[in-house]
């Protein structure tokens, strides 16, 4: 089918319909990118808004109720008529075992924020932390296997990598309802290959379909590996568990001297 349309000199030419499609699709194709990237952007929003709600509820709800019981045991070490040493000395090891306690709470949400482990002992005693973490207060055990990173120099910053796995962690344990899982990191080349599966539930493979905080979170795992500069694949099996392996390109620091 063509269409026609009038040019100079009164000579009618003819174009293909097609051609004028051809045309069309690359703004129907910014259009599609755009409309995705103002979606991704506000669930990264939305994500930073709910972190925010669920720190500020913990620094309300456990650390200041924390400080004020620790607070009134102060008050009551100072006004009560301690007789003797002994229910004096007591007294102040109660001060002292809860102020260990709230500075562990406090030790756990400043890691939550960024870890010091990241910034003192460097990417992999991290990992291992973070695994431990998992191992220690979740119903899930974890098999880690992770080579040495303390040399290599990402796109991004290392935080990214090390987030990708939390959320990761955080997903297998909320949503696949995993009693057991894997992470293995390994230096291929010039890539950092890093897979973490899981014998949960399963998922549909589709990020952009998965509904409610478990999609949100594997958006947020998508955008850093973007950053990085890598690229994930995704895939699970209803009944079988998740599987993503990360692809990431790095480079390898050499020591000067």
């Amino acid at each position: 089918m063509y269409s026609s349309f009038p040019v100079q000199k009164g000579i009618t030419q003819f174009i293909p319909m097609h051609i004028s499609e051809i045309r069309r699709c690359p703004i129907t194709r910014r259009q599609e990118t755009g409309g995705a990237v103002k979606a991704l952007s506000q669930k990264i929003i939305q994500a930073q808004e709910e972190e925010r709600t669920r720190i500020s509820r913990e620094i309300h709800d456990d650390l200041g109720q924390s400080l004020a019981t620790l607070k009134m045991l102060i008050q009551a070490s100072f006004t009560a008529s301690i007789k003797n040493q002994r229910s004096r000395e007591k007294s102040f090891e109660k001060i002292i075992q809860y102020l260990n306690t709230i500075i562990e709470k406090t030790r756990v949400l400043a890691s939550g924020l960024r870890p010091s482990s990241l910034e003192v002992l460097g990417l992999r005693p991290a990992l291992k932390g973070l695994v431990n973490d998992f191992r220690c207060n979740k119903d899930l055990r974890v098999r880690f296997s992770c080579g040495r990173l303390d040399h290599l120099v990402f796109k991004a910053e290392e935080i990214n990598v090390y987030r990708v796995i939390q959320e990761a962690l955080t997903n297998i344990v909320r949503h696949a309802g995993a009693r057991h899982a894997v992470i293995a990191i390994k230096k291929i080349k010039n890539h950092l290959r890093i897979l973490i599966r899981d014998d949960g539930q399963g998922a549909k493979c589709n990020t952009r379909r998965i509904k409610g905080p478990q999609g949100l979170g594997l958006s947020t795992m998508e955008e850093r590996v973007r950053l990085l500069g890598g690229k994930w694949e995704f895939s699970s099996v209803k009944g079988k568990g998740t599987r993503i392996v990360l692809t990431i390109p790095v480079d390898v620091h050499k020591k000067h001297g």
